[in-house]
């Protein structure tokens, strides 16, 4: 089963509450990460492409967790400098290279606005 992405509105206040009821393929513009020491993660593609035309972005991924395409990878919860992933395409219609992997929780693509079936097999509740 694929998850179609979905562009929606979403205040930090409101992320960090946990009010709201997110979906698998929410995905929402974050500018707070242009601030502080958020600013550090965000990754070299994320500068290159997209800094000034939009704000970095957060999708829920399968297993409940958020990923952002617009920052470094995390490797044992630490993030890790590296170029990130390339981003192709608008939201929510966005392609992101190379698959995203949280090790033992989920691991997949988003294509052309739609996050993939695990490839290791696990199933999420919608």
């Amino acid at each position: 089963m694929a998850w179609p992405c979905r562009l929606i509105t979403l205040t930090l206040e409101a992320e960090r509450s946990g009010a709201v009821d997110l979906r698998i393929g929410d995905m929402w513009e974050a500018p707070w990460l242009l601030e502080g020491s958020f600013r550090d993660v965000l990754s070299e593609h994320y500068w290159k492409q997209w800094a000034g035309k939009r704000p970095p972005l957060l999708v829920r991924m399968p297993g409940r967790w958020e990923f952002s395409p617009d920052v470094c990878s995390r490797q044992h919860g630490v993030h890790v400098r590296d170029t990130g992933w390339h981003v192709f395409s608008t939201p929510p219609m966005i392609t992101v290279q190379p698959s995203v992997n949280a090790e033992g929780i989920y691991h997949g693509w988003i294509r052309a606005g739609f996050i993939t079936d695990d490839y290791e097999g696990r199933r999420y509740d919608v």
